[in-house]
């Protein structure tokens, strides 16, 4: 028999901290909602596992070892940990990104805080049922990068007649898995959707943005003991402004509480069961980086930058430097099966959208959500075509760093890797 767990704690900085999600300084002056770490364990007879969602802008190598470490203390092996971030643009600095220096300091204290959640979590446990099922909602999320009619691609366009099309298209499905206890009543969820959550990353504001509004619906529905891990997806190339309708209101409740609804709408239909066995695995791949001064580096066309120059330079020479000593980076990609149903892919990065619809569609497993910025990160991936449409996204910097076959080699690995647990 299945038993869970779950958890959450506040993981909410100190006024006066490094706030990332921009490539410039900028410091937390006030906190408009608290930001958690919401935590499932799930264990069977011969296996425990943990999923760690984060309200923070990424999961950093370093930091999800050290959160692996605390896992172990706790009585979960690390290799069967998945930590993963929100991507929340408006918390503090956990890596070091443009101007942005990593807060150690809190790095220390949110491992301390995961630990104590995963004891929680862990003590927690208890027989209990599983249902998965999804919705589609295309109405709060949308691609953010423009074809122009030069050909070059835009992040963030501004609205006019030069927009020809966006390039791409959305990944409308919300993944719902809810945990119950053997009443059917509701222990928490596990949500997949795909859209970056940019809310107040441009000032001094601390809110977890609209996961914060989607956990605080379902609090309102469910009860105030309700734990929501959102599980970000494919977001790279996705947002929460229509760039086509320049009177679309964007706030945080707007997308949170749709989602919530999708929950609420679908919980009573939901077939509960206790079967199935879940199993956990990853295969680590080399990506290779591209060559500062190659083709896709500083003479790439259409590059698009959200920062000044002097911080530019001073990511590329930290990119030449690290070329030069290791032209790939780590990325491992992980595999969580749930059930024979049910099956979560992480991914180290931002992949964009067509990148995890890809995934998908090759899966065997019904359910196969991807999980963006999981056990690690190595920037945006984009697909090979948006490289010769350039944009913020495939312009060359510490955020953006892979080679195009890049998105094709995480393909590849991550439905090998899911077929094969499957």
């Amino acid at each position: 028999m299945l038993r869970a767990g779950m958890a959450q704690v506040d993981i909410t900085p100190p006024l006066g901290v490094e706030i990332a999600g921009w490539l410039y300084k900028k410091y937390a002056q006030t906190i408009a909602d608290p930001l958690y770490a919401h935590i499932l364990v799930v264990e069977d007879n011969k296996l425990r596992m943990a999923m760690i969602s984060l309200d923070l802008l990424s999961t950093p190598w370093k930091l999800v070892a050290a959160i692996r470490d605390r896992a172990a203390a706790a009585g979960c092996p690390p290799e069967n940990v998945m930590v993963c971030a929100t991507h929340n643009h408006a918390g503090p600095a956990v890596a070091n990104l443009g101007q942005t220096a990593r807060d150690d300091a809190y790095c220390m204290e949110l491992c301390r805080r995961v630990r104590e959640g995963l004891a929680t979590a862990i003590a927690n446990l208890q027989p209990a049922q599983f249902a998965t099922t999804s919705a589609l909602e295309h109405r709060v999320s949308f691609i953010r990068r423009a074809i122009m009619k030069d050909g070059s691609a835009l992040c963030h366009p501004p609205f006019g007649n030069k927009i020809r099309s966006l390039e791409s298209v959305i990944d409308p499905e919300v993944g719902i898995v809810a945990i119950a206890d053997m009443q059917r009543r509701p222990l928490g969820f596990v949500l997949n959707f795909a859209c970056h959550p940019t809310h107040h990353g441009h000032d001094g504001v601390v809110t977890a943005g609209w996961p914060g509004a989607l956990y605080r619906g379902l609090r309102r529905t469910f009860g105030p003991k309700c734990v929501t891990l959102l599980l970000n997806g494919a977001l790279g190339d996705v947002f929460h402004r229509d760039a086509l309708n320049p009177d679309f209101v964007d706030v945080p409740d707007r997308i949170g509480g749709v989602l919530a609804d999708h929950v609420a709408q679908c919980f009573d239909a939901l077939e509960f069961n206790t079967s199935g066995t879940p199993a956990i695995d990853s295969k680590t791949l080399q990506l290779p980086l591209r060559d500062p001064d190659g083709p896709w580096g500083v003479s790439q066309p259409f590059r698009q930058r959200f920062a000044n120059d002097q911080v530019y330079e001073q990511m590329l020479e930290a990119l030449r430097r690290r070329y030069r000593r290791q032209p790939f980076a780590h990325a491992e990609i992980q595999s969580v099966h749930l059930n024979a149903e049910t099956a979560l892919v992480g991914l180290p990065a931002e992949p964009f959208a067509a990148i995890g619809l890809r995934i998908k569609m090759q899966s065997r497993v019904a359910k196969t959500y991807v999980v963006g910025l999981a056990n690690g990160m190595v920037g945006y991936i984009p697909t090979a075509e948006a490289f010769s449409h350039g944009g913020y996204e495939v312009t060359l910097g510490l955020h953006s760093k892979c080679q195009r076959e890049s998105g094709e080699m995480l393909v590849q690995a991550a439905v090998a890797l899911v077929n094969q647990g499957g």
